[in-house]
């Protein structure tokens, strides 16, 4: 393993779902309660305002018993939100399990209320690389030449973002 990969942190995960409107969510409220009370507080948060209003406003939003995530469901997504603490942020596995295990709760339940007609997923994975230069130069190197070609790694670079989109199907 080399320097920098030990010096791996995971910081968050954000997890996006978006689906087809589901005008009526509000009626699937004990479905999600109940899959969820195992791993989240209940009753959740919920959102006062009507089925008509806005549908990207969330009108459930659950928190972790251990506080790491947060669930927000709204009629046209949901997002999970993870935070890793020191328990978790230097271990990719449990990074993965513990998403793994929210997605294999909460996807019957999406696919079931929209009709299988999830239309996107969305993943954002958050890392902090420690470099031992004051510049930080040798993590950005070190992420520049593992996600892109040899030749594109330029020395003043200070920031770096990558992003895959795939299209599974259009039809949506």
């Amino acid at each position: 393993m080399n320097d920098l990969t030990s010096n791996r942190l995971f910081i968050q995960t954000n997890v996006n779902v978006f689906y087809r409107r589901v005008t009526k969510i509000r009626h699937h409220f004990a479905k999600f309660e109940e899959t969820l009370a195992p791993l989240y507080l209940t009753p959740p948060l919920m959102t006062p305002i009507g089925d008509e209003i806005e549908p990207e406003i969330p009108r459930f939003v659950f928190n972790s018993k251990q506080g790491h995530s947060q669930i927000n469901i709204s009629q046209i997504s949901l997002a999970i939100n993870v935070s890793y603490d020191e328990k978790f942020n230097r271990n990719y596995d449990s990074c993965e399990k513990y998403v793994l295990e929210r997605l294999s709760l909460i996807f019957p339940i999406l696919e079931k209320l929209s009709e299988d007609k999830i239309c996107y997923v969305g993943l954002i994975n958050r890392l902090q690389y420690h470099s031992k230069k004051d510049d930080h130069t040798e993590a950005l190197k070190f992420l520049t030449e593992k996600f892109l070609s040899k030749g594109n790694y330029q020395a003043n670079l200070n920031d770096f973002s990558l992003k895959y989109t795939n299209i599974v199907n259009d039809s949506n």
